[in-house]
């Protein structure tokens, strides 16, 4: 109990789960809000600095790796997570102020760089350390690139607690049991893209049923 209090449960793998599925990440959600103001005033400081941040993460997830072995706890706390969560700061920091970040052509070879190191990430470990920050670079890119499917992603934005909630309470319980299962990758995505679908539907439903009966609770002009 005294590790859940005080949002410490996930830095070990015995006391990860103790509370409930998606209680890590209520706990990851604090230390970065810890983190942030440190992360922020560094970056905001000297552009450079995301550099420094970025490859003490990488020594020490190297040494992780080798020593402990890529397991679900590197990604349950806020360490495992500090490059995709600079990346958000920094762009924020210097969107407007470099204007090189709203270049086509840069985010056309962002969008294919990282396409391809999530591809190599399903296949090599020390590229799956970066996978996280690469899918953050993959829906900045296409948010650049394809703005008229920006409502698309502000919609997202707006059921993402519902998208979380119904994983955390099903996707472990139910999804990832039938395609541990499964001895075959192609199951196994399929179980995967599944439960994506399955997800968005829960999600879109709840989100229209609390909007259809607020439309009907308000008090009409």
């Amino acid at each position: 109990m005294f590790y859940v209090l005080t949002l410490t449960a996930n830095f070990a793998p015995g006391t990860l789960f103790s509370a409930c599925g998606p209680w890590w990440f209520f706990a990851l959600i604090i230390q970065l809000y810890l983190l942030f103001w440190f992360c922020y005033k560094l970056i905001d400081y000297d552009i450079f600095n995301i550099v420094l941040l970025l490859f003490s993460y990488t020594i020490v997830s190297l040494y992780w790796v080798n020593y402990i072995g890529l397991t679900t706890l590197f990604y349950a706390n806020a360490f495992g997570h500090l490059p995709e969560f600079c990346l958000g700061i920094f762009v924020a920091c210097y969107e407007n102020k470099l204007s090189f970040l709203n270049a086509k052509k840069l985010n056309v070879a962002l969008l294919l760089l990282a396409l391809i190191m999530l591809i190599l990430a399903q296949i090599f470990v020390y590229a799956f350390i970066a996978s996280f920050v690469f899918s953050v670079v993959v829906f900045l890119s296409a948010y650049k690139l394809f703005p008229s499917q920006n409502s698309f992603w502000i919609f997202c934005g707006k059921i993402s607690p519902l998208l979380f909630g119904f994983n955390g309470f099903f996707y472990r319980e139910y999804f990832v049991s039938l395609a541990e299962q499964s001895s075959s990758v192609l199951a196994q995505n399929s179980y995967w893209i599944l439960w994506l679908a399955a997800n968005f539907l829960l999600a879109f439903g709840v989100h229209y049923c609390f909007n259809l009966k607020k439309f009907f609770l308000s008090p009409k002009a």
